[in-house]
C-alpha cells in the first residue's frame, strides 16, 4: 500500500498575515494609537480603506493593537498625510485635531527602529491615485517630521529627513519635466506626415 501523499505546502504569508514583533510592533502601535487620538476612529477607517487596507469600522481597534507587516513606514506616512487632509476638511470628527503628539510618535518610531528612506532615484514612494495624496502634502509631512526630530535633539536624523524631503521634491519635478518633454515630442511626431 503506497504511503499517503505529503500535505500541500502552506500558502505563502502575505503582509496582511505576518504579525509585527518587538520594537517595530511597539513603535507601530504607538503611531497608530496617535492617529486614532488625532483624527478619531471614523477618519482612521476611511484612511485605511483608501490605502487599500479593507475592514469594517469595528475592526479599527484590532488593526491598531495588532498591526501586521502591511503597516510599513511608507504606509504609516501615507496614512498620516491622508488623515491630515481628512481632519482639515471634516465638519465633525471624534479626534483632538492636534497633530503634535502624532509627530512625536513618528519621531519615536524613527529613533527606535532606525528606519531610513532610500534615495528617491533608488526608490520613489508610491502615492496611489485612490489615496488622493498630493506630492506636496507628502513632502510637507516629511518636513514636519524633520522639525519634530530636531525638537527631540535628533539633529543628524532631522537633517537627513529634511534633505530627503528636498531630494524627493526635486526628483518628482524632474519626472514631471521629462514627462512634459515626452508629451511635446509625441505631439510633434503625431503631426508629421510620413507619406
Amino acid at each position: 500500500r503506497p504511503p499517503p501523499p505529503p500535505p500541500p505546502p502552506p500558502p505563502p504569508m502575505t503582509p496582511e498575515m505576518v504579525p509585527l514583533t518587538g520594537v517595530k510592533q511597539a513603535a507601530t502601535v504607538a503611531v497608530l494609537r496617535s492617529m486614532q487620538l488625532y483624527a478619531g476612529t471614523d477618519l482612521v477607517h476611511t484612511a485605511l480603506e483608501r490605502n487599500g487596507i479593507p475592514g469594517r469600522l469595528e475592526q479599527v481597534p484590532l488593526w491598531i493593537e495588532n498591526p501586521t507587516a502591511q503597516f510599513d513606514f511608507l504606509t504609516l506616512l501615507r496614512l498620516g498625510v491622508m488623515l491630515r487632509r481628512l481632519v482639515n476638511t471634516a465638519d465633525v470628527f471624534d479626534g483632538t485635531g492636534d497633530q503634535r503628539p502624532l509627530l512625536r510618535q513618528y519621531t519615536s518610531y524613527i529613533v527606535s527602529t532606525g528606519v531610513r528612506m532610500a534615495p528617491p532615484h533608488v526608490f520613489t514612494p508610491t502615492l496611489p491615485q485612490r489615496t488622493g495624496i498630493a506630492r506636496q502634502d507628502f513632502v510637507l509631512l516629511l518636513q514636519d517630521i524633520s522639525k519634530s526630530l530636531a525638537d527631540a535633539h535628533e539633529t543628524s536624523t532631522a537633517s537627513t529627513y529634511a534633505v530627503y524631503a528636498l531630494q524627493l521634491l526635486a526628483h518628482w519635478q524632474r519626472q514631471e519635466e521629462r514627462c512634459a518633454i515626452s508629451k511635446q515630442q509625441y505631439n510633434r511626431l503625431r503631426n508629421v506626415d510620413f507619406l
